[in-house]
């Protein structure tokens, strides 16, 4: 089994850990939680031959909120994950994997990340 069909479940995990990190729905850390479930969802869709699926609500949104303790250090290691996810898909899914890589970067430099389209 190749690398990147390890990647989706990592990505997810990390994105449902930062999701679960505290009681509300908003934030940074939701954002981010959402933003890795999305690439973690997308790269296993086309691993399987499918399409892309749509950017989530949430993550379409953007955030100005900065990213702290927990989050920090789940989004600094999930970031060398998509960094080498990029080097193992084509085409579309290399670009959104580096729209998700570049907000994440964002996150870490506490850098808003702007909605999609603005």
């Amino acid at each position: 089994m190749s690398f990147i069909n390890h990647i989706p479940a990592y990505l997810i995990g990390a994105g449902t850990a930062l999701t679960n990190l505290d009681l509300n729905q908003s934030g940074a850390d939701d954002f981010a939680g959402a933003l890795l479930m999305y690439a973690g969802y997308a790269i296993d869709t086309v691993v399987k031959g499918g399409d892309i699926p749509p950017l989530p609500e949430v993550v379409k949104k953007g955030t100005t909120e900065k990213i702290t303790g927990a989050s920090r250090s789940i989004l600094t290691i999930a970031s060398a994950v998509l960094v080498i996810a990029q080097f193992e898909v084509g085409g579309r899914a290399a670009t959104v994997l580096k729209y998700v890589y570049q907000s994440v970067q964002a996150l870490l430099d506490n850098q808003p990340v702007p909605p999609i389209g603005a």
